[in-house]
């Protein structure tokens, strides 16, 4: 069994988001991303590892008060992007704007 951790860093300078994986020993899996850890940029919610080892996540952004948008990502099981996701950008991103009645405008 694995398991997986999403969180973020945030000090005074620096904001980063990572997904660990630990092994069912509790050691972290040297074979995913940079000795266990993925550091990455996209906003987070939810997390999903799929049957084949796959990992989603999916996150809302606030761009400004008028424009808001989601992000999924898809990482393969040793965390780096998955080609096969979206014609090989391995996320999406859907941007939104907001009208001031909070209806969605596109």
């Amino acid at each position: 069994m694995k398991l997986f951790l999403e969180g973020g860093i945030t000090g005074q300078f620096y904001n980063s988001n990572i997904l660990v994986k630990i092994n069912s020993d509790g050691s972290l899996d040297n074979v995913f991303g940079t000795n266990g850890i993925v550091n990455h940029s996209y906003p987070r919610v939810a997390l999903e590892v799929q049957l084949d080892g796959k990992i989603i996540l999916g996150g809302t952004k606030l761009i400004n008060s008028h424009n808001a948008g989601y992000n999924l990502v898809r990482f393969d099981s040793n965390g780096s992007l998955d080609p096969s996701f979206n014609n090989g950008n391995g996320f999406v991103d859907i941007d939104l704007q907001i009208a001031k009645d909070s209806s969605i405008l596109n």
